[in-house]
């Protein structure tokens, strides 16, 4: 009987102390969080965030110069293509119907 007793107590001892421990975070972070808005903490992690998506895109572009470069180039002359069509006498009339 008195093993189940100590044992008993050592749980109880173990509670104690993972209370203490967990009402001690939770002060903590109440506290944190009225020094810091939550609105503050969303600008934080979106501001990571973001931080971290353009250092990916930054290494994807290096490593992919060509590719960008083809994008970047299909896109100027799609862009151009009414000035282009006139220079080559295209019509873009004729096109339409």
């Amino acid at each position: 009987m008195s093993s189940l007793r100590n044992r008993l107590e050592e749980d109880h001892l173990a509670r104690d102390a993972a209370k203490a421990i967990m009402l001690a975070d939770f002060e903590r972070m109440k506290a944190d969080l009225s020094m810091r808005g939550v609105g503050g903490r969303i600008a934080d992690t979106i501001s990571e965030e973001a931080s971290e998506m353009s250092e990916e895109v930054i290494a994807l572009a290096e490593e992919n110069k060509a590719v960008i470069g083809g994008v970047v180039a299909a896109l100027v002359l799609w862009l151009s293509r009414g000035p282009i069509g006139r220079l080559l006498g295209w019509d873009e009339r004729e096109d339409d119907e």
